[in-house]
C-alpha cells in the first residue's frame, strides 16, 4: 500500500528585503579613510565599458540617491531609501534602534537546510534554458547543467566539460570532489581530493569554467579540524557559531593533481551565486541578533571609519569579506525599518582569483536572486510591519554588473510574495514579477492593532527600469498560490494551487496592459515548467485529488499553439515515485528536445509484506516524448534499501550506531533486510552509518557526452550506457566510495 504525501502548507514566510549597496575590489579591505578612485555621483543608463582589473584600486560607491518606486497603496519616504553610511558609527546606532525586531537568540542562527534556487533572463527576454552545446568540431556536444538563463552559470553537484565529469560528494562531514576521464563510455579516475576541514558544512555545489574548479560552501567554521571540536548542535534549531560562506578556487589545467590556487570568506549563509564570462558572483546574508546588538549604547569612541581602530564586539556587528570589515562608506541602510541582517555580494575574476573584483554590503535581506544579461536582481518579502499592513510586501533591489563591478541601479516594491528565481524576469527594460499575496483585514485602535487574515489572491506586475509600477495582473485564482512561473518572450505562464492546478497565460506584448488570455484546470499541479520545443511547455510535478492531497509524481506535457486555448496533450503518472528533486531544484533536471531526452531523480517509499518492512528507492530516469504516444520511459537506474520497519522512527532513518535494543525479545530480524534479487543495486548495512555513505546524503544526475549517457550516484558510483535510439546499453561502472 503506498503511503500518500501531505502537501506542503502555505508559502514561507520569509524576512525583510531591499538594499545597500558598496563597491570595492581588494586584495585586503582598506579604511575609509585610505585614498580611493572617485566614481560619477549619478547613476548612469548604462554600464561603463572600460574593464576593470581585479589589482585595480577598488572604486568608491555611487553616491546618488537610490532610485525608488512607490508601492502600489503606501507613499514610500525618503527615510525607506538606501544610502550610504558616513561612518560605523551611523550604522551601530541604526542596529541598535532596529533591536526591538530582533529575534532573542544567545548565538546566531539558521536552519539547516535551504537550498535557495536563484535565477535569470536573456538579452532578448525569452527566458529559456541552457542546453547541450556545441563546442569545437573536435569536441562531442555534452549536456550542461540546467539554468534559467542560457549564458549564465549555476552550480551544481556534478559537472561535464565534455571529456571529464566533476562530482561533488558529500557523505556526513565527509566532502570530497572526484574527477573521472569519460571517454567513449570508458572510465577511468584521474583524481580525487577533500577541502581543508575547517567547517560543518551543510550545503556545498561547484562550478567547473575552463581550467578552473569552483566549489561554493556555506558552514559554521570550526577552530581546528579535529572531530572533537564539532560545533554543538540543536535538532530544533540548527548549528551555532561564526556563520562564513567560503569560495575555493582550484586550477585544474592537470586532472590528475589540481591545485588549490585562491580561497575568499564573506560573513553569513549562502544565499545563491552565478557565472558569466569567466566571473562568479556570490551572494550571502549575515544575521544580526539581538545579543549581537545590546550592549550598543554602551558602546564609546565608534565614528572612526578605519575598522582597525574598532573594538572586536563592534567587527563582529559589521560585515566582513576575507576577515576584514567592509569600509563604513561602503555600507548602505534605511533609516525606517526593522532590518536585521547584511546582504554581502562579491565577485571575483577566475583567471586572476586571488584578489576580488568588486564587493558591497546593505542591511537587508535577500530571499531570491535573479541575473538577468547585466544587471542582479535582489528580492525579499518584507514582514517586519506585521500588524500594521493589509498586505505583504517584497522589496525588490536591481545592481547593475560588468566584468565584476557593480553600479547602484534601482529600488522597488510589489505585493506579496515570490515563488522562487523564475517569478522574476527581465524584457526590454522591464522587469515582470509573479507575487501570490496574502490578503488582512487591520482591526483594533491606535497601539492595539493586529491583522485578521482574509485570504490569498495572485498578481504579475510590470516594472520599468527605475522599478516603477507601469502594469499589473490583480485578484486572479482566490485563495491559491503560485508554484511555477515561466516566461517565454511576451508570454508569462504560471501555475497555482489549492485543489486543481490552473496554469495561466498572460499577453505581456504591451508591457503596461498585460492581457490575461486563459486558464487551464486540471488535477494536481506543476512545480517546474520547462520549454520543450516551439509550442510545448514541459510541467515537472504532483498528481493530486480532489482534496488536495499529493499522490505520486506527474509529467504533463501543454500544448501552447493557441494561447487563448492551452491543451493538457499527455499526461504520465509516475506512480512508484512519491517525490522528485526536479521539483525543487530545476538544475537536476535534464531536458533536450534534440535528443527526446527528459531525465530527472526519482524517489518513493512503500511498506513490505504484513507493514513489516520499510522499503525506499532512487532512481534516475529518462523519458522520451512523441506528439501521437506522449511520453514513454527511455531508461532507468534504480537503488533499493528495505529495512525492518523498527528502523523508521516516523521522521528520520536512525543511523546504526545510534540504536539501541530495549528488549532482548527483539533481537530476532532486527538487522536491516537486503532484497535479494537486487543485491547489486542495494545500499550495504556499512553505508548507514551517519558519517559514511548513507542514503540521506545520495543525489542522482544524469550527463550526457556524444553518444553515452552517464548516471552518477554521488555517494556510490557513476556508470555509463551507450544510447542506441531509445535503448541505454550499460558499458562500465566506476565505484566513488
Amino acid at each position: 500500500m503506498k503511503k500518500k504525501i501531505k502537501l506542503k502548507g502555505a508559502v514561507s514566510i520569509f524576512f525583510a528585503s531591499a538594499l545597500i549597496l558598496c563597491q570595492g575590489g581588494q586584495e585586503k579591505m582598506v579604511g575609509a579613510g585610505e585614498n580611493k578612485e572617485s566614481i560619477e555621483k549619478s547613476i548612469p543608463t548604462h554600464m561603463v565599458t572600460e574593464m576593470i582589473e581585479a589589482e585595480n584600486t577598488a572604486k568608491k560607491p555611487i553616491a546618488a540617491p537610490l532610485k525608488g518606486v512607490e508601492s502600489q497603496e503606501l507613499g514610500e519616504q525618503n527615510e525607506n531609501l538606501f544610502r550610504l553610511a558616513k561612518d560605523y558609527d551611523e550604522i551601530l546606532k541604526v542596529l541598535e534602534e532596529n533591536r526591538t525586531g530582533m529575534v532573542h537568540w544567545e548565538m546566531n542562527y539558521y536552519p539547516m537546510d535551504f537550498m535557495e534556487s536563484s535565477g535569470a533572463v536573456q538579452n532578448d527576454g525569452a527566458a529559456l534554458p541552457e542546453v547541450s552545446e556545441k563546442v569545437e568540431s573536435s569536441v562531442k556536444d555534452y549536456s550542461t547543467t540546467n539554468v534559467q538563463v542560457e549564458g549564465i552559470a549555476e552550480a551544481d553537484i556534478v559537472k561535464t566539460d565534455g571529456e571529464y565529469l566533476y562530482i561533488l560528494s558529500k557523505s556526513g562531514q565527509d566532502s570530497k570532489i572526484f574527477i573521472v576521464r569519460a571517454e567513449d563510455g570508458v572510465l577511468s579516475l584521474e583524481s580525487s581530493f577533500s577541502p581543508e576541514d575547517t567547517f560543518n558544512v551543510w550545503q556545498e555545489e561547484m562550478y567547473v569554467s575552463e581550467n578552473r574548479l569552483v566549489l561554493v560552501r556555506c558552514g559554521a567554521k570550526r577552530a581546528s579540524s579535529k572531530k572533537e571540536d564539532e560545533l554543538y548542535y540543536d535538532w530544533g534549531f540548527g548549528y551555532y557559531g561564526k556563520r562564513l560562506t567560503q569560495m575555493l578556487i582550484y586550477d585544474i589545467t592537470d586532472r590528475k593533481t589540481p591545485l588549490l590556487i585562491a580561497e575568499h570568506t564573506q560573513d553569513g549563509d549562502y544565499v545563491s551565486s552565478r557565472e558569466k564570462d569567466g566571473y562568479l558572483y556570490v551572494i550571502s546574508e549575515k544575521g544580526i541578533y539581538y545579543n549581537d546588538i545590546q550592549n550598543i549604547d554602551q558602546i564609546s569612541g565608534t565614528k572612526e571609519t578605519d575598522a582597525q581602530e574598532l573594538s572586536e564586539e563592534d567587527r563582529t556587528r559589521l560585515p566582513q569579506v576575507d576577515e576584514l570589515c567592509l569600509p563604513a562608506d561602503n555600507i548602505y541602510f534605511r533609516g525606517k525599518s526593522m532590518d536585521s541582517a547584511y546582504t554581502i555580494v562579491t565577485s571575483i575574476r577566475l583567471d586572476r582569483p586571488e584578489k576580488l573584483v568588486d564587493s558591497l554590503s546593505f542591511l537587508a535581506d535577500s530571499d531570491h536572486c535573479y541575473m538577468s544579461g547585466n544587471a542582479l536582481y535582489l528580492a525579499a518579502c518584507d514582514w517586519w510591519d506585521y500588524g500594521q499592513k493589509e498586505c505583504d510586501y517584497t522589496d525588490i533591489v536591481k545592481i547593475s554588473y560588468q566584468d565584476g563591478t557593480f553600479l547602484l541601479a534601482a529600488q522597488g516594491k510589489v505585493k506579496g510574495s515570490l515563488d522562487d528565481q523564475f517569478s522574476m524576469d527581465e524584457k526590454d527594460g522591464y522587469l515582470r514579477v509573479v507575487a501570490t499575496v496574502d490578503h488582512y483585514q487591520l482591526v483594533g485602535k491606535k497601539e492595539n492593532i493586529w491583522q485578521r487574515y482574509t485570504g490569498r489572491s495572485n498578481s504579475l506586475y510590470v516594472l520599468d527600469a527605475d522599478l516603477k509600477l507601469v502594469g499589473s495582473l490583480e485578484d486572479l485564482a482566490e485563495d491559491e498560490r503560485v508554484y511555477s512561473v515561466r516566461f517565454l518572450g511576451d508570454t508569462a505562464y504560471f501555475v497555482t494551487f489549492r485543489n486543481t492546478d490552473p496554469l495561466f497565460s498572460v499577453d505581456l506584448s504591451d508591457p503596461k496592459h498585460p492581457v490575461l488570455l486563459g486558464a487551464l484546470k486540471i488535477p494536481g499541479f506543476s512545480d517546474y515548467l520547462h520549454p520543450y520545443g516551439e509550442n510545448m511547455l514541459l510541467g515537472i510535478g504532483y498528481d493530486a485529488g480532489e482534496e488536495g492531497a499529493v499522490n505520486c509524481v506527474k509529467l504533463t506535457m501543454f500544448d501552447i499553439s493557441d494561447l487563448r486555448n492551452v491543451i493538457e496533450k499527455h499526461t504520465l503518472l509516475l506512480k512508484d515515485y512519491d517525490t522528485s528533486e526536479a521539483c525543487s531544484n530545476h538544475r537536476a533536471v535534464l531536458v533536450d528536445e534534440k535528443k527526446n531526452m527528459i531525465g530527472l531523480p526519482l524517489e518513493g517509499f512503500s511498506y513490505g509484506d504484513g507493514f513489516k518492512n520499510y522499503i525506499e528507492e532512487k532512481a534516475y530516469a529518462v523519458y522520451g516524448y512523441e506528439e501521437e504516444k506522449g511520453f514513454y520511459q527511455k531508461f532507468e537506474k534504480k537503488y533499493v534499501r528495505e529495512w525492518d520497519k523498527r528502523y523508521y522512527y516516523g521522521i528520520d532513518l536512525i543511523p546504526e550506531w545510534e540504536i539501541s535494543i530495549p528488549n532482548d525479545s527483539l533481537q530476532e530480524d532486527f538487522d536491516m533486510v537486503i532484497d535479494k534479487e537486487n543485491t547489486e543495486e542495494n545500499i550495504s548495512a556499512g553505508d548507514l552509518t551517519y558519517n559514511e555513505n548513507n542514503w540521506y546524503y545520495m543525489h542522482l544526475r544524469g550527463v550526457y557526452i556524444g553518444d553515452y549517457f552517464y548516471t552518477v550516484n554521488s555517494v556510490k558510483e557513476v556508470c555509463s550506457w551507450r544510447m542506441e535510439q531509445d535503448v541505454f546499453l550499460e558499458e562500465e561502472q566506476l565505484k566513488l566510495r
